[in-house]
């Protein structure tokens, strides 16, 4: 199953977010 790259790029900046918050 392929994943849309848009969802793994929002999934990515998601993480970042979390990450950059702590």
């Amino acid at each position: 199953m392929l994943k849309p790259i848009g969802f793994l790029v929002f999934l990515e900046t998601y993480i970042w977010l979390q990450i950059s918050e702590c």
